[in-house]
């Protein structure tokens, strides 16, 4: 489909200075206007050519997605001549909720996890399922009542409402402030209401976690040690399970976990950095 860059088995649109993978992809005529220079080079950072080979994959499917939305909006509106004066005044330069979303993810993301990710294009996803990808300044409130109407029809909880709408704001907000929009934000002020399914979680009882940590002597294995570990630290399970031998300091005073984040887990923020101390555990059968 594409023609590959001849520079030594290099992949398609790379090629290399030096020992580093470079992207390299000519702008297309029809899209000259946009760009300042007519190819666009970009370095992969990398040496790896599997790594070249994957990165380049996805900047050219990032390339293709652009390109394709810059086309579309130089397409005449079908069926121009049905629309009302309101629709044939919807053109917009401003940018749109998926550029904005890309923003918030650049700006935002660095040092976040995969969840952040995953719920921050999961969130705004629900915007464009229902609304479509429109400019910022296209979207009404009337608009974002239709989607948290929307969304209770899905069965979705009021307080999961109020999260994704959360979400919407802040990608918004961001946008507006970086690029100096002129624009007000239509996702806020919307009303929310209570549909009273909140339910009070209580604490694990005393006795009931003198239960637990009687099982926890009773069946001895590594799944009960880390129940038990958890009952006497208070780490949360993706804290306690992802300990390392080197978090534990069994050398100090008073020996302690030196619970921090690790490429394989990270934590929840970044007060969840601690030192917990050891003082030990005394069986509640005694």
């Amino acid at each position: 489909m594409y023609k590959q860059l001849t520079n030594l088995g290099s992949p398609t649109f790379t090629h290399r200075k030096g020992r580093v993978f470079y992207y390299s992809r000519r702008v297309p005529s029809d899209l000259r206007n946009h760009y300042s220079k007519p190819r666009i080079v970009q370095s992969l950072r990398t040496k790896s050519p599997s790594i070249a080979e994957k990165a380049a994959l996805m900047l050219t499917a990032r390339l293709e997605e652009y390109w394709l939305s810059l086309r579309i909006k130089k397409v005449k509106i079908p069926a121009a001549h049905l629309l009302t004066d309101i629709g044939r005044n919807s053109q917009s330069d401003l940018p749109d909720i998926r550029m904005a979303l890309d923003e918030y993810l650049r700006l935002k993301g660095e040092g976040r996890d995969k969840y952040f990710y995953a719920l921050t294009n999961g969130n705004v996803g629900y915007l464009i399922e229902f609304l479509g990808i429109r400019a910022l300044d296209l979207y009404s409130t009337a608009d974002a009542a239709k989607l948290r109407d929307w969304l209770k029809e899905r069965r979705l909880s009021s307080s999961t409402i109020k999260r994704i709408f959360s979400t919407i704001k802040s990608v918004i907000n961001l946008c507006i402030s970086e690029n100096g929009l002129a624009v007000k934000n239509p996702f806020i002020g919307i009303y929310m209401p209570n549909s009273g399914e909140t339910k009070t979680r209580y604490p694990v009882s005393s006795n009931n976690i003198k239960k637990l940590v009687n099982e926890c002597y009773q069946i001895d294995d590594d799944l009960r040690w880390l129940v038990a570990l958890l009952i006497d630290s208070g780490m949360r399970l993706s804290e306690g399970a992802g300990l390392i031998e080197d978090d534990l300091i069994l050398d100090s005073e008073i020996p302690y976990i030196n619970l921090r984040p690790h490429p394989h887990r990270s934590l929840k923020t970044a007060n969840s950095r601690r030192k917990i101390p050891l003082v030990g555990c005394k069986h509640p059968l005694e």
